[in-house]
């Protein structure tokens, strides 16, 4: 598949260790085919690390917490009639020792008036949900609500002035926002918007009023090991905001040692989120879930009251969550990686109790919900769970003899405990572990502009009778391996490679080396002229050594397969020309298929014609779902 084209890359080494300056930040989002570095864990995780989902967090932690009641049971029976019964909670595997002196401290800032007027109704029940989940999170927390300009600035001092050298440090921006000439602008309080100005005067407007998101990342600047995030959602359909080109936020650029988050994708906007209404609870008992007016901070709040998952892990989690719960229609943007594996939550502040065993035995069956310390957090999704043992014989006789032992499934069902016999998904694949309703989502990008050019998926509908793919209601047609044979965009271009596009091949071996030899038939845009034309393609390929690549998908063991060579392009109309190429696919061998590419072509005096790189952002197949 033709998935990813290249970003021009950094040179190893070229990042100091510092994170002070804003010059140092142009190789900080990724790093080229030979220098990319990833900084070590001290705990080490798998080769592929597949993202959580929070739910399923909270169902393991309740899980866990009936496994203890029930092996604590029959010591607790053997002991009642010499002591009164006790409650005991389990305490979470010990963390790593900074985990629990760290300090941890977080700005929630909110503008939901500007000018005067309110065009975020949303966000001031959020930075109120926020507050009370970071505190209860283990976190100190500096809350801002319609600050202007200078209200901003000084909140960003005073979390600079207050945060130590090693503490882990995080800014939340729910606000209006928007980019001018590439840089991400927070619109403040005090901002004077036009609902009727025209899209030229409300940039020039925000170029003198705007307060830059990268001041933000400068107040998180530090040594790359202090663990460093900044979340900002901010690309909303507001009025003037609206009618700026191009919408939405820029990638945001950030450095080692820092995770950055957007709350929707760059160069996109989405609509004014629809409120729930206020919660009638207390304010003291207030559930921060239901406080929240916008869905991206309702799941925020719930993964801060989950234990034991770590910062990037949340995130991530977070990020899938959002995406399946408005139907893709807030796409968070997930961005750098923590050089320190540090939790999201202090783990003595977000435990999961354990209900007592004398009064779950005296009730039967009890729910195990995953909360956190009073005042009580409702669980994601309760769980009954029956209690076994002595302990329940306490209440309930013992009954005479077990169930029988259920038969096993014919292999056209499968059973999952607490869940029945469920009818099993045979999903057509071939040979290369292809399978229908497999769905790759991309990113294509110019580097050099830093703009996203596209946007797309490969969805495969069919495999055929040669093992070869139809994919995307048959705009792509890919060989068995996976690779581009041809494609229809619909701007009204098209590709046809023969045999197929050759720059990857599947299950490729370190150190292996290829030749490649394969022919482009291109028609070029309506908009373009639609001139066709073709390009032979010559060029030697390298495969690397494994290493470990960080994208929007998460972080995926990869093989880097770099190619050098040429191509001559004939089109109509003009003469033939010469182009020079570097394409450095990073396939991941779990999946199959790249995750990341990086594209360099020049011309044949060396001048650059593209500079451009490719990421997966969502993957979703039945190899992995095994």
């Amino acid at each position: 598949m033709d998935i990813m084209r290249p970003s021009e890359g950094c040179v190893a080494g070229s990042i100091p260790a510092g994170r002070t300056t804003s010059s140092r930040r142009s190789c900080a989002r990724r790093r080229g085919p030979a220098g990319y570095t990833r900084p070590a864990l001290p705990t080490p995780r798998p080769p592929h690390h597949r993202p959580v989902r929070l739910s399923r967090l909270a169902a393991a932690w309740a899980g866990l917490a009936a496994l203890l009641l029930a092996l604590a049971a029959p010591l607790g029976a053997q002991t009642a009639s010499a002591t009164a019964p006790t409650t005991t909670e389990p305490a979470l595997p010990p963390p790593p020792a900074t985990q629990a002196v760290r300090q941890r401290l977080a700005l929630v800032v909110g503008v939901g008036r500007v000018g005067g007027q309110e065009v975020l109704p949303s966000a001031l029940r959020d930075t109120r949900a926020l507050e009370k989940a970071f505190t209860r999170a283990g976190y100190e927390v500096i809350r801002r609500d319609n600050p202007g300009a200078a209200e901003l600035r000084a909140a960003f001092a005073e979390l600079r002035r207050r945060l130590s050298p090693d503490g882990l440090g995080l800014v939340y921006l729910v606000a209006p926002m928007a980019q001018v000439d590439g840089r991400n602008l927070v619109v403040p309080a005090d901002a004077a918007l036009n609902d009727s100005a025209e899209a030229a005067a409300t940039a020039a407007l925000l170029r003198v009023v705007g307060v830059p998101l990268q001041e933000a990342l400068d107040t998180l600047a530090g040594p790359t090991e202090a663990p460093r995030v900044l979340i900002a959602d901010g690309a909303w359909r507001i009025g003037p905001l609206a009618r700026l080109a191009p919408p939405g936020l820029a990638r945001q650029r950030t450095l080692p040692g820092m995770v950055v988050m957007l709350g929707h994708a760059p160069a996109a906007l989405q609509d004014l989120p629809v409120m729930p209404p206020e919660p009638s609870a207390p304010p003291g008992s207030q559930d921060p879930r239901e406080i929240a007016g916008s869905r991206f901070a309702r799941v925020l709040a719930e993964a801060l009251a989950l234990p034991g998952i770590t910062v990037t892990e949340a995130l991530r989690a977070v990020r899938l969550e959002v995406l399946d719960g408005s139907d893709s229609r807030t796409q968070p943007w997930l961005a750098g990686t923590l050089s320190t594996r540090v939790f999201l939550s202090e783990p003595e502040k977000a435990t999961a109790p354990v209900p007592n065993a004398a009064a779950a035995a005296a009730s039967g069956p009890i729910l195990v919900p995953a909360v956190t310390p009073p005042p009580p957090m409702v669980a994601v999704v309760p769980i009954a769970v029956p209690i076994a043992g002595p302990a329940a014989s306490a209440a309930t006789p013992a009954p005479a003899a077990s169930a029988p032992e259920r038969p096993p499934t014919d292999g056209r069902t499968v059973r999952a405990p607490g869940q029945g016999e469920r009818p099993v998904l045979q999903a057509r694949a071939n040979r290369f572990g292809h399978a229908e309703g497999d769905v790759l989502s991309y990113d294509r990008l110019d580097v050099r502009k830093d703009e996203l050019i596209e946007r797309y998926v490969i969805g495969i509908d069919r495999v055929a009778e040669d093992d070869g793919l139809v994919a995307t209601g048959g705009r792509w047609t890919l060989d068995a391996e996976g690779r581009t044979v041809q494609l229809r965009r619909e701007d009204g271009s098209e590709a046809r490679f023969a045999p197929a596009e050759g720059w990857w091949w599947a299950r490729p071996v370190s150190g292996e080396s290829r030749t490649l030899a394969f022919a482009e038939d291109y028609r070029e845009a309506r908009e373009a002229g639609g001139a066709q034309g073709r390009i032979e393609w010559r060029a030697t390929a390298q495969v690397g050594t494994p290493r470990l690549l960080e994208t929007p998908a998460g972080e995926f063991e990869v093989l880097p397969i770099r190619s050098t060579g040429e191509g001559v392009d004939s089109a109509e109309g003009r003469a033939p020309r010469t182009l020079r190429i570097t394409r450095v696919v990073y396939l991941a061998p779990r999946l199959g298929v790249p995750v990341a590419m990086d594209l360099e072509l020049d011309d044949a005096e060396g001048r650059a014609l593209k500079r451009e790189r490719i990421e997966l952002t969502h993957a979703q197949q039945a190899r992995t779902a095994r």
